[in-house]
């Protein structure tokens, strides 16, 4: 192989690595997403100190150990003693571990495991959230490409029969209405490529808002219409079972019952058991040193409070039937979700018939109107009518298109699995630090 082939080949290689290096999936979109979105890193923090919660609510469960120093001077006046000062110190350890508490403790990890459970979820729900969201604006960017190359082929060709009326205009075989008329047409037509070019600019500063960086030859995903079901009911079931919404209402509403329960164990008596050794030295205006051990079972016994522990319980019972109410209504905002979204895919898809009609039609017209013209029975008018005609029907076909996806993206959200179907794992499932790189590499 001669040298000059073998550099060209290389320098091509070279030039298609680095193509590939900058392009962009769908996944590694979503991805780069997730690592640095506001809003995932802060339900990443808060289920962080969710997870401290539920370690301090453990530690009931464990015995305490306090130590007690003191030293100072003590004076002393009684009736035999006369103002007797004395240099006093005092040592002491107590040791406590309770028996039983009424289900207090227990209750407390129950309710901020539930928490933690809320969270999880929670931070599920805003990286699918934010996933949708990517998913929506990558496809817009796609979208508003294809256009704009549509709408700056649609220019040139304008451009063209411009061109060969101007020079006819010129001969005198085209009249300056003619030149006029086309010229018009060609404005119009640069003044949709502004407009599409401005939405494609529009749609790119949106995705880097989401991603953290401007788009680079992205890669159309393939289509994940096959994660769809075939009914509505079953779509509804999917998202009844995997919304991450409702497993975060579930939660709330779960821990609102436990805490609940442990408000009701003030109305039990706590035993504890109780160590303490005590070392004093000139205490009570008494020289010497003094020891005291005890080991003592201890009880305490709410009598009343001044009606305290009702009103707590109250109040407690009604942030659960509140909790409760929220997750029937985040059931039904789900179905009414699902239902929305299931209908805009549905009609769309039924307007692509006629999308795809209309474009076919346009495209047979423009080949007619260029073999008639040929042939001197069609103008050079007629024929940018036919272009034009021809650019309309193929981008509103194209929007059509792209719009069955996006709706296929968001009915998938509200079931759950966006995530999923990309194999992207939640950032719980993964070793995260918040404090140093937030999100490690997926």
């Amino acid at each position: 192989m001669p040298p000059r082939y073998r550099a060209t080949i290389l320098f091509l290689c070279i030039c298609f690595r680095s193509l590939t290096a900058s392009a962009d999936t769908l996944t590694q979109a979503i991805e780069k997403a997730i690592r640095t979105n506001p809003e995932v890193l802060a339900a990443i923090s808060n289920r962080n100190a969710s997870e401290k919660e539920l370690d301090n609510a453990k530690a009931g469960r464990f015995p305490t150990l306090d130590l007690r120093l003191g030293g100072g001077n003590e004076r002393t006046t009684t009736a035999s003693i006369n103002d007797r000062s004395l240099d006093r110190q005092e040592v002491s350890i107590i040791a406590r571990q309770m028996i039983y508490d009424g289900g207090e403790v227990s209750g407390e990890i129950k309710r901020q495991r539930a928490r933690l459970e809320a969270l999880d979820s929670k931070v599920f729900d805003v990286s699918d959230s934010v996933s949708q969201r990517v998913a929506d604006i990558f496809i817009e960017v796609l979208k508003t490409e294809e256009i704009f190359q549509l709408a700056k082929n649609n220019l040139e060709s304008h451009q063209n029969y411009l061109e060969k009326i101007r020079e006819r205009a010129t001969a005198g075989v085209a009249t300056t209405a003619d030149l006029q008329l086309a010229e018009g047409r060609t404005a119009l037509a640069s003044s949709t490529l502004a407009a599409k070019e401005a939405a494609l600019d529009d749609a790119k500063f949106r995705y880097k808002r989401l991603v953290g960086e401007l788009p680079k030859n992205l890669i159309k995903p393939e289509s994940i219409s096959r994660a769809i079901p075939a009914l509505v009911e079953l779509a509804n079931e999917i998202a009844t079972n995997n919304n991450a919404s409702l497993k975060v209402a579930s939660s709330d509403t779960k821990a609102a019952k436990e805490a609940e329960a442990a408000a009701r164990s003030r109305y039990m008596p706590t035993i504890s058991l109780e160590a303490g050794a005590t070392r004093n030295r000139n205490i009570d205006g008494i020289a010497g040193k003094n020891e005291d051990n005890t080991l003592m079972m201890k009880m305490d016994y709410n009598l009343f409070r001044g009606g305290a522990d009702q009103a707590k319980i109250a109040e407690l019972s009604a942030r659960y039937n509140s909790a409760m109410e929220g997750e029937n209504n985040i059931k039904r905002m789900i179905e009414e979700e699902v239902g929305r979204a299931w209908v805009a895919r549905k009609a769309t898809k039924i307007s692509l018939d006629f999308y795809v009609e209309s474009a076919t039609k346009a495209a047979s017209v423009k080949d007619a109107y260029q073999s008639q013209y040929e042939i001197g029975k069609r103008t050079l008018l007629d024929l940018m009518n036919a272009e034009n005609e021809m650019f309309q029907a193929k981008s509103t076909l194209l929007s059509g298109l792209y719009t069955v996806e996006q709706s296929e993206y968001r009915l998938l959200a509200v079931m759950g699995g966006i995530l999923k179907i990309f194999n992207i794992k939640s950032p719980t499932e993964l070793k995260v630090n918040t404090e140093k790189s937030l999100l490690p590499d997926f």
